[in-house]
């Protein structure tokens, strides 16, 4: 079983994301790449935690799971998922390539374990 921890988006304002994936607002998850995720299959069971509360949120992958990356280069892998994903389904009330940007790199080391291992993206529901 895998269990994500979801937090806060910060801009364009705070956003708790596990309260936006428990009321449909948010259906896509990305993560920095790492082998967890290289076995993700549709009906495949995940869990989510708030970091906020410790509640867990059951759902589903139910679409293909998608792999971007440009070696050694965050930024460029990020801009590439954004033309190719609808990060409002992502980050609910994101404006631009740039607040998602900061919404990554706000988390501990995001930037360097996108740069080295890339974007992984699926749909839950």
């Amino acid at each position: 079983m895998l269990i994500l921890e979801v937090g806060k988006m910060l801009y364009p304002e705070a956003l708790d994301l596990f309260e936006a994936l428990k009321d449909g607002r948010k259906i896509i998850e990305t993560r920095a790449n790492s082998t967890k995720y290289w076995s993700l299959n549709i009906d495949q069971e995940i869990w989510f935690k708030s970091l906020a509360t410790g509640e867990i949120l059951q759902k589903k992958i139910i679409k293909n799971t998608r792999f971007y990356q440009y070696f050694g280069d965050a930024r460029r892998t990020i801009a590439h998922a954004y033309k190719k994903e609808d990060f409002q389904k992502i980050m609910p009330g994101v404006r631009s390539l740039e607040e998602v940007i900061k919404n990554y790199f706000a988390f501990p080391d995001y930037e360097q374990k996108v740069a080295r291992f890339g974007l992984v993206v699926f749909e839950v529901g």
